[in-house]
């Protein structure tokens, strides 16, 4: 049980990374038609958007010009990491 925890938590750091990634790649000049971006973005756009589409129903955040969707993902997935070793 505890190689499966290892494993999760392991794919869980790599999403960050490529989560932070992603965030990275938009605040510079890179080509969103680039393979990196493209492999970036369909990786994390099916969690992000309904976290952005929560958010977005509150007009602090439409109207705010940061998408904190990407933080909020990795503060979930940090939590998620923690609890699978708790429960091993």
């Amino acid at each position: 049980m505890l190689i499966v925890a290892l494993v999760l938590s392991s794919l869980i750091s790599v999403y960050s990374l490529l989560l932070v990634a992603r965030g990275l790649l938009s605040w510079t000049n890179y080509s969103r038609d680039s393979k990196v971006y493209e492999i970036c973005f369909i990786m994390t756009e099916p969690l992000l958007r309904p976290i952005r589409d929560f958010l977005f129903r509150y007009e602090t955040f439409r109207s705010c010009p940061i998408d904190f969707s990407s933080l909020i993902l990795i503060i979930l997935l940090s939590i998620a990491s923690r609890l699978l070793f708790l429960f091993v």
